[in-house]
């Protein structure tokens, strides 16, 4: 009933779908831009830019192609003005090839159907076209020509459906028209099956007399499909589609001769047997065509039918509806009973659709549900009621009824409604088979989806073939089951034709309470993602009464306990907000099944009815308007310990979703601040604590929002609780520093990080004055100093945020604010590394985000809190990060950059107005690009720095794109102020010196050193390098680090001394580089002879243009270089002549 757009994924709900509502002009712009320059990429592959991006443009309205009807004739023009049919037989030039292969996709998604009426179809096309086909038909076709021949079929399609007597437009002793056509697409249906087969049966059924070219064809296909062999299925499918072609296209009285020899010949066939879907497929629709061949040629009399009704006077509530009887005036009211030899063809025809209802693949059972209809509509009547006993039978009513059996069941049901083959009088079975249908669920997923789909089209079948009459008794109990199907089924698909179903029954019936306000609110876009529908979509369509009740009674039946476990979080919340609006109902209904569920087997039924029983007491409790108190839940506070208990070892099946689940009703249970008991309490805590350290982060999360409730508690208790949470303290802190897992310091720290602010202002002890605040954050930031397990990233960036939420909430004034902010700034610059990869990433995140709360909440506060160097240190630090070489760190950092700016703040930090011009443009993508809009602020004495130290990092990096970015906005920067030159040396030079412990990070800046270089941004550095102190300070700190004991620092040392080999050969600073090069190729360590003679051979080779040394005066030295094994022992006299040499050419130059 609906349709998958041609770019989402089965079970993809997170995302709102891709179907667009209207063409975007600016995808037809490009569409036509495409078009047009097809003969400026007319070479480009199958797979180039323009065509991959020219499919994916017209994909996006697969689903809804009709979007394209304005543009789709101008396209189809436009596409065909580059194609030029060759006037005698032959290949297609280049660019013809091309727009085809765009053509292909117009079809692919518009449909051949649409796009033949609007191809050149004149009858002198004919002889052109059937001779490039004839070409392609005598050749092998390569890939690249598939598509073109594919849409030339096409094409050949409408013009070979012009009225005119092929046979006459042959010479004398020329081969007629049809039988060139018949010849050339014979050999072409192996390969084009659709449009060959459907083109080649049009020619072969298109005359009076056909007996001459039938006999033949069908002879020919019929012993290919006795003889081929049983694995070669295209020619099978080729062969089946041929022989349906002809039952569709032929005249009744020329195919009755044929239908009981194929039927008898095909015992294979139709056995259903064959593993290939599509030639069961086609065997399929060739069988019921067979049938409807010797049956009446128009439905029977005694079929239900209901008139034709006006969707405008069903509105207005008009009852009059016109005479049956003048709606199907030439339908007959008896069908006599089927012959004998029409009977037995029949019944064995229908045994293989029963067979197909049941089949494993979703177009074999829909296909063979509609031959039943079709034949059914046929029939007389007690034959056809027979048939739809035998449908319950074989399904439903199955010992052991498969998704498959179940969606075949469905689907016939849904295409007899159509065809009034379902009398009135079965439309209470039927209805017991819907409600069991919309609910269905299995293993299979994607099959129960069918089903559930199916069950919506019956409903929709059911509101265009029944009177209002008779539907009446039934709408009032399907209505809100169609509604609670669109806004909370798993499936966008099933959502969809749930919402299509209720509009057909609003339009036709009226039967729903407030149908058309609530058919408006689930429309076909409104239900596209899934948060959406359980959330605002749900509270839209809940302002009707009438649907709140059954509303919560579908998500406790159906989705509280769904297999998939974000629908038990989006039902808990719904119904969090639904027992809001009828409390009365919620206690007395809900609450009783959800705390049944406990009982369950199942563990998603446990886990469901946890979460959403903890969700239900808290919307009674923010309602208001109950008091909760008098909610019986005793039995349920007291199976948590035990489950708890019980699901403890991960060993237990189902122990993740249980254990969530009480975490989660522990979080809402403790929000409504209801009475526990001392031991309750302790209990509780205890299952908190555990959960807090658990590996799963999702249930960490719950676990803190559950701890920083229940540590309400602990407020202003007695001595026995207040002794139960200063023995907790006791076990958080030493498990701060545990050594063992690192998820024991994680839950630790978060544990820390949810105590209320009322306890963190009390003091560690009577005497004492220190704050227990002031204690725990101490504990908190000394895991930075722990350098043995700086790799635990995950838990430092919970310390950080635990140590943000207590400085936020209780004021920095209570702290170190120097050491804390020494703290921020070396975690901005973190740079720790596991084999998950640049973690250090997440440790910036976390300082980023807790200096830029810390701006927001103290910089305008009386008295300052933060100085005015402190303040613009603050900005400097954000500007880094937001040319930092990491992407999501740049927009994170540009967005709380701006967010603050937007805020007021930073209202007296240098260039503030330059810092405001950079978000102007609001269509900065900081994730692709924030060199080009910071590149301003190099200019600024205040963020030159902080901007140099971004662009080094970046460019210094691995990322090409990257650094071509920071490179060209660095180089038009020292081309305007070349001045500057020494300010970035030094920084160099010191950024070297800062990472010598982190050798990751200290080759950025060697790196970007000899990337400059490379890209010629320093040309008057290398004429005189002596020149400049700091640079000389740079060269003489990279030598110095030549021979560190880092191996990946001392290669990188090396690749930039060779390139600082390109400096003026007479200088004191290319002497310095030439010795450091020609000592590190007499190394002790292989590895660094053999990286030294790869680099020196480099630096040596451009002498000539870089000073003008004429190779011939290198002698042998790149002949040494290249040739000496500098792993092996066997150097030293290489490295000495290399030396001798090298030195005479640096003297005398």
């Amino acid at each position: 009933m609906s349709k998958k757009t041609a770019l989402s994924k089965e079970g993809d709900e997170g995302i709102i779908a891709i179907t667009p509502v209207q063409l975007d002009p600016s995808h037809a712009k490009e569409m036509f831009a495409i078009a047009r320059a097809v003969p400026q990429f007319v070479s480009e592959k199958e797979d180039g830019p323009n065509v991959v991006r020219f499919a994916y443009l017209i994909g996006l309205y697969h689903a809804d192609p009709t979007l394209l009807d304005k543009i789709v004739v101008e396209l189809i023009e436009v596409l065909m003005s580059h194609v030029t049919l060759p006037e005698t037989s032959g290949p297609l030039s280049d660019l013809s090839m091309m727009g085809l292969r765009l053509l292909r996709e117009v079809i692919n998604v518009s449909g051949y159907k649409t796009v033949i009426r609007f191809l050149p179809h004149e009858v002198f096309v004919l002889p052109k076209l059937l001779s490039t086909l004839e070409y392609y038909a005598s050749v092998k076709i390569t890939e690249a020509e598939t598509f073109a021949v594919s849409a030339l079929l096409v094409w050949f399609i409408i013009v070979c459906r012009n009225p005119f007597d092929f046979h006459t437009f042959a010479a004398s002793g020329e081969v007629s028209y049809p039988d060139r056509i018949l010849a050339c697409l014979n050999k072409l249906r192996y390969f084009y099956v659709k449009y060959a087969t459907l083109t080649l049966a049009e020619t072969l059924t298109r005359h009076a007399d056909n007996a001459d070219v039938l006999v033949p064809a069908i002879d020919s296909a019929l012993a290919n499909l006795q003889t081929v062999d049983s694995t070669n299925y295209n020619a099978q499918i080729a062969d089946l589609a041929l022989l349906s072609g002809i039952f569709k296209k032929g005249k009744r009285p020329e195919l009755i001769r044929y239908g009981y020899d194929v039927i008898d010949r095909l015992t294979a066939q139709t056995s259903l047997k064959s593993p290939n879907v599509a030639a069961r497929l086609q065997t399929i629709k060739l069988i019921q065509r067979i049938a409807l061949v010797y049956l009446k040629a128009k439905p029977a009399g005694w079929r239900y039918r209901c008139g034709v009704r006006s969707l405008e006077a069903n509105l207005a509530g008009t009852s009059a509806l016109p005479e049956v009887s003048k709606n199907l005036e030439s339908e007959d009211d008896d069908v006599p009973e089927l012959a004998p030899d029409v009977d037995r063809l029949v019944s064995t025809i229908l045994d293989t659709l029963f067979l197909g209802i049941i089949d494993a693949d979703n177009n074999v059972r829909a296909t063979s549900a509609k031959g039943i209809a079709r034949i059914a509509s046929r029939l007389p009547e007690t034959r056809a009621d027979a048939l739809v006993t035998r449908i319950f039978e074989s399904t439903f009513d199955a010992p052991v009824a498969e998704a498959s059996q179940w969606h075949g069941g469905a689907m016939a049901i849904a295409e007899l409604s159509q065809r009034g083959c379902i009398l009135p009088t079965r439309l209470p079975a039927v209805m017991a088979v819907v409600d069991r249908a919309l609910q269905f669920d299995d293993i299979l997923r994607t099959t129960a989806i069918n089903v559930r789909d199916a069950a919506c089209y019956i409903c929709w079948a059911f509101a265009r073939g029944f009177e209002k009459r008779l539907l009446a008794p039934l709408l009032t109990a399907l209505g809100p089951k169609l509604v609670a199907i669109a806004l909370f089924d798993h499936s966008v698909n099933v959502r969809r034709a749930a919402s299509a179903a209720f509009q057909e029954n609003v339009g036709r019936n009226q039967g729903f309470p407030d149908g058309i306000r609530v058919a408006a609110t689930i429309d076909y876009q409104a239900l596209g993602r899934l948060k959406l529908c359980y959330g605002a979509v749900c509270d839209k369509v809940a302002t009707s009464t009438p649907y709140i009740q059954p509303l919560m009674s579908s998500l406790v039946d159906v989705y509280v306990g769904h297999w998939d476990e974000a629908l038990h979080y989006l039902a808990a919340d719904t119904l969090r907000e639904l027992a809001k609006l009828d409390p009365i109902y919620a206690v007395e209904a809900i609450v009783p099944r959800l705390a049944a569920k406990l009982d369950c087997r199942e563990p998603d039924e446990k886990q469901g009815g946890l979460v959403s029983l903890g969700a239900v007491l808290r919307g009674l409790w923010e309602s208001d308007t109950f008091d909760i108190s008098k909610v019986e839940i005793a039995s349920v506070k007291a199976a948590v310990p035990k489950l708890a208990k019980t699901f403890d070892s991960a060993y237990v099946s189902g122990s993740k979703l249980v254990l969530k689940g009480i975490v989660s009703f522990i979080e809402n249970y403790a929000a409504t601040a209801q009475p526990l008991t001392d031991e309750e309490l302790s209990a509780w805590h205890a299952i908190v604590d555990r959960s807090l350290s658990d590996v799963d982060a999702e249930k960490r999360v719950i676990a803190q929002r559950a701890l920083q409730n229940l540590m309400r508690y602990y407020v202003g208790a007695g001595e026995q609780r207040r002794a139960g949470f200063l023995a907790a303290l006791e076990r958080y802190f030493p498990a701060l520093e545990s050594k063992q897992e690192e998820f024991i310091r994680i839950g630790a720290a978060l544990a820390l990080g949810s105590i209320p602010v009322e306890l963190l202002m009390e003091s560690t002890a009577p005497d004492s004055k220190e704050l227990l605040a002031q204690r725990i954050v101490s504990k908190l930031v000394a895991l930075e100093d722990d350098k043995d397990h700086a790799k635990w990233f995950e838990a430092r960036v919970a310390a950080f945020s635990s140590v943000e939420k207590i400085i936020c909430n209780v004021g920095i004034q209570h702290f170190d604010k120097a050491d804390l902010l020494r703290r921020i700034r070396t975690a901005s610059r973190d740079s720790t590394r596991t084999i998950r990869g640049f973690v250090g990433l997440y440790i910036r995140h976390a300082a980023i985000g807790f200096l830029s709360k810390l701006v927001s909440i103290y910089e305008h506060q009386e008295p300052a809190v933060f100085t005015h160097e402190e303040i613009t240190s603050f900005a400097q630090l954000l500007v880094e990060q937001c040319c930092e070489r990491i992407d999501r760190m740049r927009e994170f950092a540009a967005q709380q950059l701006e967010s603050l700016l937007k805020a007021g703040c930073f209202a007296s930090v240098p260039d503030r107005d330059r810092l405001v011009d950079i978000f102007e443009n609001g269509d900065n993508k900081w994730s692709i690009d924030a060199f080009q809009p910071f590149a301003p602020l190099l200019i600024s004495d205040a963020y030159r720095e902080n901007v140099l130290r971004g662009f080094v990092n970046s460019i210094g990096g691995t990322i090409v794109w990257v650094r071509e970015k920071g490179l060209s906005v660095l180089g038009e920067f020292f081309d305007n102020h070349s001045d500057k030159a020494s300010e970035f040396f030094a920084l160099l030079t010191k950024m070297i010196v800062e990472t010598r412990s982190t050798p990751v990070e200290c080759v950025l800046p060697i790196s970007t050193l000899s990337h400059t270089f490379v890209d010629g941004m320093f040309i008057d550095v290398e004429k005189d390098p002596d020149s400049i102190p700091e640079f000389r300070a740079l060269v003489n700190t990279i030598i110095k680090f030549a021979y560190e004991k880092n191996l990946r620092v001392r290669e990188s040392c090396i690749a930039t001394l060779g390139i600082l080999l390109q400096l003026n050969i007479k200088s004191k600073t290319f002497g310095e580089v030439r010795k450091t090069m020609i000592r590190l190729l007499k190394s002790v360590l292989p590895v660094i002879r053999a990286k030294t003679a790869e680099h020196l051979y480099k630096g040596i080779t451009i002498l000539d243009v870089t000073n003008g040394i004429d190779l011939s005066e290198l002698g042998d030295m790149p002949q040494l270089l290249m040739e000496t094994d500098w792993r092996g022992s066997d150097f030293a006299a290489a490295a000495d002549a290399i030396s001798n040499q090298f030195s005479a050419i640096n003297s005398t130059a």
